[in-house]
């Protein structure tokens, strides 16, 4: 842990992913530069989401909280490989707490 408020990504390998409307992502399966990727697996299908760490609403101790919904999480982020270098910086904002590539809030 880095400090009592906030959670460095690698610690967080294999915690659950959920959405804002409460849906799960799945595990924690890699941390990349800008994003992280969650895979959901169950009985018919896998799913690959690579998330924007910009997105991260912060973790509550069992699972990371992600301000997106499990809609847009499969129209946005449901792809098989990584995202480009750079193409998550738009969800950078001036809103965007700093440190989200190294560390995780605690909500």
């Amino acid at each position: 842990m880095q400090n009592a408020t906030t959670y460095r990504w690698a610690e967080l390998v294999k915690r659950q992913v959920k959405c804002t409307d409460g849906a799960s992502l799945g595990d924690i399966k890699e941390v990349g530069p800008r994003w992280i990727m969650a895979e959901k697996v169950n009985e018919k299908e896998m799913a690959r989401f690579y998330l924007p760490m910009y997105l991260v609403k912060g973790f509550n101790g069992k699972e990371v909280e992600f301000n997106i919904t499990e809609e847009q999480a499969e129209k946005d982020f449901m792809k098989p490989t990584p995202p480009a270098p750079g193409e998550y910086e738009i969800y950078n904002s001036p809103e965007t707490p700093l440190g989200l590539e190294t560390s995780v809030p605690r909500i």
